[in-house]
């Protein structure tokens, strides 16, 4: 993702997501775009931190830098393009 480990996202609960779809279908009246984002933006590192956590994963998360990361996609993106 571009950024840093610091970089502020905000993310959002399929039931979050689920009620603001009810509530505009049940409100025809409401027009225009709906922002639906939890209140509290959290730091990447710390998203990585904790979904390494849940998924039981001892190893702790590194951050590279942004080249870094757009290089290292762009090959695996090629390498997934030649596989069969």
């Amino acid at each position: 993702m571009p950024g840093d480990a610091g970089t502020l996202l905000h993310l959002t609960h399929v039931d979050l997501l689920a009620a603001a779809c009810v509530a505009a279908v049940e409100r025809p009246e409401a027009t225009g775009m709906v922002n639906v984002v939890d209140a509290e933006p959290l730091p990447a590192l710390e998203i990585v931190r904790r979904v390494s956590a849940a998924n039981g994963w001892t190893e702790p998360p590194f951050v590279v830098g942004e080249r870094c990361t757009w290089a290292l996609a762009s090959v695996l993106e090629l390498v997934g393009h030649l596989s069969p």
